[in-house]
């Protein structure tokens, strides 16, 4: 429900002095999996631990050699995990407002705990999701609830102003709550505010908590959405009409055209089997690769299909054949330029397939 709870530790006196205004505390986890940085980290816990648990304590090791000594009842946030105290965060210790977020899409990916994040900094969490049924839309509507910290916001000149009244003036100048996704191929979802000049709202005063104002994610096509575009377009290539329309001119016995059907029978197999080999691409460096493979057997077809041309140009571009080899060229080019696209994200950053790209 929010409320905190106080306890007391003891340190033993030669470990005291490791502890000091700039330690943070945290709960050794039994598992823990970090995907900070887009790296994953996993870290299990020894056997002691798992028996009788732990809190451990971290102090950077520079804040050792300077007077952060502690002068008196100290009270220090205890983070579920090592993974929340790496996060980086704005108004830790501070006092907080609750509020109810409504938004108007799909919510499911939300989590209680999952983050409220400003500017790449985490300013809070979620608290709560109430699911409802709507017998009207006939459709399941969820209402998040979430605790902002209020210090995230202020600085020392803001002392004498109501720092509740200070959220709600950024509002009125832009500030918005969206939901985002950090890792795309995992699903995650998360809660970010953002400044939206176009959107100008209040916070609405509500019989608990007051209700913040949220805006639709804009749908922005990401690496996986170039991915799936490169793999319908393989799917859709009119090579079955192209080989059907071939009929006609094998009936005339024309060798060199007839060879070079065949050669194309036998690399559309081969871009066949590596686009059914996807489920295969399971690892970073793997999943980087998928596009050159694919583009390394698309061109053979292309260089193939264009050599086609050059020979049915002999015969007459009149003909049905010539017609449709015109258009699988055309399609196969649209496909490669969906490639290239695809390789320049891959070359900015390698990674982009499972963390997504900006």
């Amino acid at each position: 429900d929010g409320t905190r709870i106080n306890f007391t530790i003891f340190v033993k006196e030669e470990y005291v002095r490791f502890v000091n205004t700039k330690s943070k505390f945290y709960t050794r986890s039994a598992f823990n999996i970090d995907f900070s940085n887009a790296n994953l980290d996993m870290n299990i816990a020894p056997i002691s631990q798992l028996v009788h648990g732990g809190i451990a304590i971290y102090t950077p090791v520079n804040s050792l050699d300077k007077n952060n000594s502690l002068k008196g009842d100290e009270i220090f946030i205890l983070y579920k995990n090592l993974s929340q105290l790496k996060t980086k965060q704005l108004g830790v210790n501070g006092d907080y407002i609750t509020y109810k977020f409504k938004f108007k899409e799909p919510t499911i990916s939300l989590k209680i705990g999952s983050p409220i994040e400003f500017q790449g900094f985490q300013i809070g969490y979620i608290s709560d999701i109430e699911n409802i049924y709507n017998n009207k839309n006939k459709t399941v509507e969820s209402i998040v609830y979430g605790f902002i910290q209020i210090n995230a916001f202020t600085n020392k000149d803001d002392d004498s102003i109501d720092k509740k009244e200070i959220i709600s003036n950024l509002v009125k100048r832009g500030l918005v709550a969206k939901l985002s996704s950090s890792l795309p191929i995992i699903g995650s979802k998360y809660i970010e505010l953002v400044f939206d000049k176009s959107h100008k709202a209040t916070i609405v005063k509500g019989d608990r908590y007051d209700i913040f104002p949220t805006i639709k994610t804009k749908s922005k096509k990401d690496i996986m959405d170039n991915l799936n575009d490169i793999l319908v377009k393989l799917k859709n290539l009119p090579l079955e009409n192209l080989l059907n329309s071939y009929a006609n001119l094998a009936k005339e016995n024309r060798k060199p055209i007839n060879s070079l059907v065949k050669n194309l029978n036998k690399i559309v197999n081969t871009l066949n089997s590596t686009i059914g080999n996807i489920n295969d691409f399971i690892s970073q460096k793997e999943f980087a690769k998928l596009p050159k493979s694919l583009n390394s057997s698309l061109k053979e077809v292309e260089n193939t299909l264009i050599d086609l041309q050059q020979l049915t140009q002999e015969y007459g571009g009149n003909s049905k054949f010539a017609d449709q080899l015109s258009v699988t060229l055309k399609a196969i080019s649209e496909a490669s330029k969906s490639f290239d696209k695809t390789n320049k994200m891959l070359g900015r950053k390698s990674n982009a397939l499972v963390v997504g790209d900006e």
